[in-house]
C-alpha cells in the first residue's frame, strides 16, 4: 500500500513540476501588452510557491496537533537546497523567454542527469566496467545530438505559433 501512495504521490509531483511554467507562459503567449521579460513574474511565481507551501505545512501542524516533527540537522541543507533550486528556476524563467517551453524543457531536465553522471562517476566513483561506459557515452551521445538539434530548431526555425518571440530572420531571408 505504501508504494501505491508513493507512486501517487510521484504523479502528482510530477504534473506539479511538468505545470510549474504554465501560468506565465500563457500570460507571456496571450498578452501582448504584458512583459514578455521571464524574470518579471519571478517574484509572483515565488510568492505564490512561498504561500502554498506556508499553506501545507500549517495544515501539517494541524494534523500532527501542533507537535510537527523537525530536524535541526536538515534545516541548512534545506535551506541551500532551496537557494540552488531558486537560482535553477530563475535560469529556467530566462530559458522560457529566450526559447520556448518546448524547446527549454527537454534541454533544462536532460542536462542535470548528466552533470549527476559526471559526478558519480568523477568523484563518487560509482560507475564502472567497460560496457557501462560504452552504454552510458551512446545514451549520453544520442543525448547531446537531441539537445543539439532542438538548439538547431530554436535558431533555424522562424518564428511560430510554439514559438512566436522567435524573430531570427537569418534562415529565411526574405
Amino acid at each position: 500500500m505504501r508504494q501505491v501512495i508513493g507512486f501517487v504521490l510521484c504523479i502528482i509531483a510530477g504534473c506539479f513540476f511538468g505545470l510549474n511554467f504554465n501560468p506565465p507562459t500563457h500570460i507571456m503567449n496571450t498578452c501582448h501588452t504584458c512583459s514578455q521579460n521571464g524574470l518579471d513574474y519571478v517574484f509572483s511565481h515565488f510568492t505564490g510557491l512561498y504561500l502554498t507551501s506556508t499553506l501545507y505545512f500549517l495544515i501539517y501542524c494541524l494534523a500532527t496537533s501542533n507537535q510537527p516533527q523537525f530536524y535541526p540537522k536538515v534545516t541548512f541543507p534545506g535551506f541551500i537546497s532551496g537557494l540552488m533550486w531558486a537560482s535553477a528556476q530563475i535560469c529556467w524563467f530566462i530559458a522560457n523567454s529566450a526559447l520556448s517551453m518546448v524547446q527549454s524543457f527537454p534541454i533544462i531536465s536532460v542536462l542535470p542527469s548528466v552533470v549527476s553522471f559526471l559526478l558519480g562517476i568523477v568523484v563518487f566513483k560509482e560507475f564502472s566496467g567497460r560496457m557501462n561506459f560504452i552504454k552510458l557515452g551512446i545514451a549520453y551521445g544520442i543525448t547531446l545530438i537531441s539537445i543539439l538539434c532542438t538548439v538547431l530548431s530554436a535558431v533555424l526555425a522562424p518564428s511560430s505559433p510554439i514559438n512566436p518571440h522567435n524573430n531570427n530572420t537569418l534562415a529565411y531571408p526574405e
